[in-house]
């Protein structure tokens, strides 16, 4: 029936509300399903796993191909890589370019080699090789290099194992002789801020190494051990350690003497290894006092070189306030001889008896 004037349109022709959309028969319409989300989830997922997995492959393969490649170059690039390695504080990188390897790494890890970079940084690096001296598989490679303020060169050894060139040796073998004096300074030298003990040998890295003695009352003097020490790969180095007593030392020693004759004098002589002492009279040991101090300028000090005791003689000047037998107070000047030994490893020293 067609609409005309005053018709009403059927309901099913009526125009839908605003904001409404039409759809075709059979639609239906759901909220929005957390199941839609999954399949994206799970594909991301899955490239961060193989993104993961490739970077760690990445890497062991490159770290595989480093392995590899240390000392398939020229004997002159190895030696440059050696020393770029230490420069960089790569103990590991620099182990692997050498032959021989270090009996400890105690003193030849990345720490001890960060501790030696702190105190002496390697610049400077230069290496050329000497055609002249190369053989089928060894050469003798000329290399420089400034540890800190020290400049060092020397020709280094190296040698082709299995088709590749390394170093005969990436570290030094340094005794310290302390198996001829287990008892003396040697055996109290620290590497590295590290006791040594007992060891009669450490291996280090060329450069600063620190040492120092366990006892705060010794300097150690010693030459350093730069690029020379790697031309004694084969037979280690033998290093020659220098002590001597420094200023806390010196006044320990007449600290330990001071109390010593107070001791004396005043108190029971066999708990002191007292000599025969001549005040110049009789005292009351219980009233003696000491006036100012014990003049011990005449006291030389020897510190004797393979024991860690101190060599002092002398004559030592004082004075002395103290009731004579059946008297009363005297006062006297005395300058007593001096001849015995002070012992470093006592905390505080003491006198130890005569040498």
């Amino acid at each position: 029936m067609t609409p005309g004037n005053g018709a009403r349109t059927p309901p099913e022709w009526q125009s839908p509300p605003s904001g409404w959309q039409l759809y075709p028969p059979g639609y239906q319409s759901y909220p929005p399903s957390r199941r839609s989300r999954r399949p994206l989830v799970i594909a991301l997922s899955g490239i961060a796993v193989i993104a993961i997995v490739g970077i760690v492959v990445a890497m062991v393969l490159n770290n595989g191909d480093a392995q590899t490649k240390a000392g398939t170059g020229s004997a002159q690039e190895v030696v440059k890589d050696y020393l770029d390695a230490l420069a960089n504080g790569d103990a590991d990188a620099a182990l692997n370019l050498g032959i021989a390897q270090p009996a400890s790494r105690k003193y030849v890890t990345a720490d001890m080699l960060e501790k030696q970079l702190k105190n002496w940084p390697i610049t400077n690096i230069v290496v050329t090789q000497d055609k002249t001296l190369e053989s089928a598989n060894t050469a003798l490679v000329h290399a420089s290099a400034d540890f800190g303020d020290k400049h060092s060169q020397a020709a280094i050894p190296v040698q082709k194992v299995d088709g590749r060139w390394k170093l005969k040796s990436a570290t030094v073998s340094v005794d310290t002789m302390a198996q001829i004096s287990p008892g003396g300074p040697a055996a109290t030298l620290s590497v590295l801020g590290e006791p040594l003990g007992k060891d009669d040998h450490f291996d280090a890295f060329p450069g600063y190494l620190g040492i120092t003695s366990t006892i705060p009352y010794l300097d150690v003097l010693s030459s350093p051990l730069l690029l020379d020490s790697l031309t004694a790969a084969d037979v280690g180095s033998v290093l020659t350690f220098d002590f001597t007593l420094n200023n806390a030392g010196h006044d320990a020693v007449n600290k330990a003497l001071e109390t010593w004759i107070i001791g004396c004098l005043a108190s029971d002589p066999s708990s002191y290894r007292c000599p025969p002492w001549d005040p110049g009279m009789p005292f009351d040991t219980s009233t003696v006092q000491i006036n100012g101090p014990i003049d011990l300028s005449k006291v030389t000090q020897s510190l004797l070189p393979t024991t860690t005791r101190v060599v002092v003689a002398g004559t030592a000047t004082y004075q002395v306030t103290a009731n004579e037998i059946d008297g009363g107070p005297a006062v006297f000047n005395s300058v007593q001889p001096i001849s015995t030994a002070v012992d470093l490893t006592a905390h505080p020293p003491v006198v130890a008896g005569p040498s």
